[in-house]
């Protein structure tokens, strides 16, 4: 039909947000592609960009500054993060993403999710570090956004898919003791946003060895301070239920002290 059209044109601002919106929820099931060539530009104004002196800004500058080309990357967190401000300020609200015809949660999360599937995917497993870091972002993102619709209502068939590429990608990606160093942070903010949510209890000790892993490289001694970290890096408060993350920081402080 859009072949027929040549494109969205003629068609009402709200048709185009839900074809564009529906293209995302069929490409999330699978993680793959959007076949629309792009999303609708029907956007609510959103905050600016990643402020200056902020440990994101610092994650980010870092991550721009690899031998890679991880300019997509870098889009794509700050697309998250201008997502992850918005709801901190608004979901308090009354009504929030709930009242009747209130399309702003696809208007929100639809540009963010449309540059994380149309990502090339990393399917070897043996990766090079990079390659390894940059698909457990854009997975990490993904699942990021995907408890936000849950937590919405909104469909999000798509977690445990992600969640299951994720530990995979952990498991049989074969790194050498030197790539843990490259962008611990963000591979630490990955592992503790996947453990935000229900997964089985094997793939959290794994998560949680893995983080260990990567902490003292950060200068980490606790979970608490991992979990500070990461909270200010990309963080959405209505997720992070503060039992999960007691729970986390207890399990990550077991893997350096393991009981007698």
């Amino acid at each position: 039909m859009i072949q027929l059209r040549d494109g969205f044109n003629g068609l009402s601002e709200n048709l185009q947000l839900f074809a564009s919106w529906f293209d995302l929820v069929g490409s999330a099931i699978k993680d793959t592609a959007p076949r629309l060539r792009e999303y609708s530009s029907f956007q609510v104004s959103l905050t600016e960009r990643v402020q200056e002196g902020t440990l994101l800004a610092q994650v980010v500058k870092e991550l721009g500054q690899v031998s890679y080309d991880s300019d997509n990357l870098v889009l794509a967190v700050e697309e998250v993060a201008t997502v992850c401000e918005f709801v901190n300020l608004h979901f308090l609200h009354k009504g929030f993403w709930r009242q009747e015809n209130d399309l702003s949660s696809l208007q929100i999360l639809g540009p963010a999710t449309y540059l994380l599937l149309s990502m090339s995917r990393f399917e070897s497993t043996d990766p090079s570090c990079f390659l390894f870091v940059h698909e457990m972002t854009r997975v990490a993102l993904l699942i990021l956004l995907a408890g936000l619709k849950q937590a919405y209502e909104l469909a999000a068939p798509e977690m445990d898919l992600l969640q299951s590429k994720l530990y995979a990608l952990v498991t049989t990606g074969s790194l050498r003791d030197g790539d843990f160093y490259l962008l611990p942070r963000l591979q630490i903010w990955a592992l503790v946003t996947a453990s935000l949510f229900q997964v089985p209890e094997h793939q959290i000790n794994r998560y949680t060895k893995e983080i260990y892993k990567r902490m003292l490289a950060c200068g980490f001694h606790d979970g608490a301070s991992v979990l500070k970290d990461s909270a200010n890096i990309l963080w959405i408060a209505r997720l992070a239920d503060a039992a999960i993350c007691e729970v986390l920081a207890f399990n990550i402080d077991q893997v350096q002290s393991p009981p007698a």
